[in-house]
């Protein structure tokens, strides 16, 4: 067996709680959505997309500083991607029109050498900051 084999049975188990998590968000219950992300966390802590799909959530009903310790919170996880971490963590910043916070997440996400394709989108973002900043 694979050494990914306990973090592959993780991610299986994570997977149905986001699936009924959007289920949920599509009749605007969102609640639901935030509690059943939650868990995705608790059943599979080293599974970024249910951090990244929670923090969302959170900015989207306006709860923006939950969403950001949230990812903060994540930084701690040896097992998650600090690039991306950084990445939505600017995202959220940005969403915040905090320009400032933005760009220094961006920054940090690029010194964390992400892969080519986040390196892209990381890159666009920078861009779209520093274009409002001016």
């Amino acid at each position: 067996r694979s050494t990914l084999f306990p973090y592959t049975t993780l991610f299986r188990s994570a997977e149905p709680l986001l699936e009924k998590a959007f289920e949920y968000f599509k009749k605007k219950q969102y609640d639901k959505v935030v509690e059943l992300q939650k868990k995705a966390i608790a059943v599979a802590p080293d599974y970024f997309a249910s951090y990244e799909e929670l923090s969302f959530m959170y900015a989207r009903l306006n709860k923006h500083q939950l969403a950001i310790n949230l990812l903060t919170n994540a930084l701690s996880n040896q097992n998650l991607e600090k690039a991306k971490i950084f990445f939505v963590r600017g995202q959220i910043f940005e969403n915040m029109k905090n320009t400032s916070e933005a760009g220094k997440d961006y920054r940090e996400a690029l010194n964390h050498n992400p892969k080519p394709e986040l390196r892209n989108e990381i890159e666009k973002a920078r861009q779209r900051v520093w274009s409002r900043s001016i």
